[in-house]
């Protein structure tokens, strides 16, 4: 498969998970980490109390391989 090819599923995966509510954080050619919710920092701004304690940031990581097969993962940041 080629490097075009691989960019090519990669992206089409980027289209139909930004039409699911998610947004990208980080690319790369074959890689992509993407978000959906808001971050801490995002509840804190909007001044809602309900808010800053109810939802979570749920993060992916779609990585194409040389074969041109499309993974995805939940990826969890643990801090401290």
């Amino acid at each position: 498969m080629s490097p075009g090819d691989r960019r090519m599923i990669l992206e089409q995966a980027l289209q139909e998970r930004t039409v699911e509510g998610y947004r990208v954080e980080n690319r790369s050619d074959f890689q992509a980490l993407i978000a959906k919710g808001k971050s801490a920092g995002e509840r804190l701004a909007s001044f809602r109390l309900v808010s800053l304690f109810g939802g979570r940031v749920t993060r992916l990581l779609l990585t194409v391989d040389e074969a041109g097969n499309l993974t995805s993962r939940e990826v969890r940041f643990v801090l401290g």
